[in-house]
Order: structure tokens, then sequence, then C-alpha cells
């Protein structure tokens, strides 16, 4: 299928027009040269005090991520899988009173923002871009709300964010949406079955490696549906070694994982499911 292409080419691959950006960054703020050149309001360093330990991480869109919960399809998700759906807020790139963010908008293409630390009209904010960024914590748990005013809507936009990643294991900030999807969706321990019965124990990890399935060590299931053609079937692309590769379409009944062949249809943009080609069960706890 040409959508195995998505699983060869990370997420990083849609910044590199911005390879300027990714560079590694030191605070500044406390450097003699910049603290000559640049002295900052005592609001500026309370708000820089009060917001660095909060925001620091990867951020992914709270409602998309419920839904995929909910319906256990990132296709059923897709319509809410618009604007910025993920954002990386690194503190340690700090710049005197501001930081570039990085953001995936439509799970598809990258861009960025400027986060300046300056009092927004609400409480607990910054701005953000064309708005403005406030946190809450509770219960020890703490997401952002991104706010702006849409012209075209004409009304204000308010967007809620939960932290996936504190800290990422690479610059590749988009495994911090899979990281997240891979826990609530398919992570765990499954007894896999084909037509001649029980084949093997197959474990499916947060960090979208893999164990028992064939050769193949890594997983991914795409949530980009907008890469190539409109997405019609939920699909998972698995890799191995030399470059052994293979993909379904799947769905979830209960606590089993149907795995399907596909077809392409005749208008040769869409896919539909073909054949049930293998069952995994969940195993209970």
């Amino acid at each position: 299928m040409k959508r195995i292409l998505l699983f060869l080419l990370p997420i990083t691959l849609l910044f590199a027009c911005h390879s300027d950006h990714k560079k590694e960054n030191t605070d500044t703020l406390n450097k003699p040269n910049a603290a000559k050149t640049h002295v900052l309001s005592k609001e500026t360093l309370a708000l820089i005090d009060e917001f660095k330990p909060i925001i620091q991480g990867v951020w992914v869109k709270s409602d998309y991520l419920e839904k995929i919960k909910q319906t256990k399809s990132p296709l059923a998700a897709d319509n809410l899988a618009y604007g910025m759906t993920a954002l990386y807020i690194r503190t340690d790139s700090i710049k005197i009173d501001s930081l570039i963010v990085p953001d995936i908008a439509d799970n598809h293409d990258g861009s960025y923002w400027t986060l300046y630390f300056r009092k927004g009209k609400k409480k607990n904010s910054v701005l953000l871009g064309p708005g403005e960024l406030t946190y809450n914590i509770k219960h020890k748990d703490t997401c952002l709300f991104i706010s702006y005013y849409d012209k075209e809507l004409k009304k204000n936009i308010n967007t809620k964010y939960i932290r996936t990643y504190k800290f990422t294991p690479s610059n590749d900030f988009g495994n911090g949406i899979d990281y997240y999807i891979n826990k609530i969706l398919i992570a765990g321990q499954y007894n896999l079955y084909d037509d001649n019965g029980l084949i093997s124990k197959v474990e499916f990890k947060d960090d979208g490696k893999l164990s028992g399935f064939f050769n193949f060590k890594t997983y991914k299931i795409n949530i980009d549906m907008h890469s190539e053609t409109q997405a019609t079937l939920d699909e998972i692309f698995f890799q191995g070694e030399n470059k052994v590769h293979g993909s379904f379409a799947f769905k979830f009944n209960a606590d089993t994982l149907n795995l399907y062949t596909t077809k392409e249809n005749a208008d040769s943009v869409s896919s539909s499911i073909d054949k049930l080609k293998y069952k995994l069960v969940r195993e209970k706890p």
C-alpha cells in the first residue's frame, strides 16, 4: 500500500525547512552579555519563573485523544484533528523574553509560533502567536489552554491540551502523539490467532516497539489522514529488519484486535477491507 511510506518518514521531516530553529539553544537569561543588553522587567521575570516549570513538554489536543480512547479509532476522531494538534515547548530554549514553539497542524503540517512572556488578558496567561496560552492545575494534573479569536467564525476558540511527554527522547516530538495513542489504544499483551489457531504471544509497547508478531520489530498507527489521499480505513504499519514491512486495516471488537488485508477501490484513491487475516485477543491483567 502507498500509505506505508508514512511509517518510513518520521514526522521530523515536516520541519526540515525550519532546521535553523531545531538547533539546541541554552537559556540566555543569566548570561552576563545578555544581562547587559537586555533588561527585563520584574513582571517578565516573574512570568518566566511562574511558567517555566509548568509548560515544559509535548502537549496534544485533549478532545482528539479522548475521542480515540472512546471510539478506538483514529479515523473516527479525525474530525477533531484540525488546527494545532500538538506542540512542543522547550523551556531551555528561552531567548530573552520569548521562545519558538514548533507545532503540528492537522496531524500533517509543521509550523512555528512565538511565545512571549508577556501578560495576556486572562489570568495565568502569556502571549502565543495571535492568541494566549493559559494553564490549569487540578489534582496534580496540568493542562494548557490556547485561545484566539477566529475572524472567519467571528468567535473565540479555546482548545485544551494535555502533556504526553515532559522531555522527548529526540527532536521528533511527533512521537509524543504516537506514544499516547499507543498507550490508550493498543499497548498490551495479546494472543495471536489465524485460521489454524494460536500462533504466538504478541506484545505492543507504548513506544512503538513490538515482539512476537513474526519478524516485525516496530509498529505505527496511522493518524495522518491527509498525507496522500483521504483515508477511509484505520491502518497499522509494521516494520522489521532489512526493510521488511507490512500494513493492515484494523478494527477493535471489545478486547479483540482484528487485522484485515485491504483492496484498492475502483477510484484508485481509496481502499476497503478485504479479508480478516489475524485476530489478536488482549490478555487480561
